[in-house]
């Protein structure tokens, strides 16, 4: 029994162990000070709604001349929050959008004064959106 034991743990040890070594090899370094817009701090947004914030944060993008049109970000991103919601723990919600010829990605924040509904597990309102 004892050897059972410990051949089931030693066995799948050696197997990972070399996979992990590869994958960690092959990763891909991100650079989230490049992805953060230069403008791309939102102080106060003006949103009485979650759609609405999401319209204001990528008419906002759009503004500092990303590619893509609000309407092109919105439309990739509603779907996606109307099938889970991105609202997380602390009073915050990370809508992000996926568009195919998006070139670029980039990380956007914004405040919200009077925190808005956004469906959030917790039941608290939302007052910061990071989106990315």
């Amino acid at each position: 029994m004892f050897v059972a034991i410990v051949l089931g743990a030693v066995a799948p040890s050696a197997i990972v162990g070399p996979l992990m070594r590869w994958a960690l090899r092959r990763r891909i370094e991100v650079n989230v000070e490049k992805r953060l817009l230069r403008r791309g701090v939102i102080g106060a947004l003006g949103a009485a709604n979650r759609d609405e914030a999401i319209h204001e944060v990528f008419e906002f993008v759009n503004r500092q001349g990303q590619m893509l049109t609000e309407q092109q970000l919105v439309l990739a991103a509603l779907p996606r929050e109307n099938e889970v919601g991105t609202a997380i723990a602390g009073g915050m919600a990370i809508p992000h959008a996926r568009p195919e010829n998006l070139k670029t990605p980039v990380i956007v924040v914004g405040g919200l004064t009077a925190g808005i509904e956004w469906n959030s597990v917790e039941g608290e309102p939302t007052r910061l959106i990071l989106s990315y």
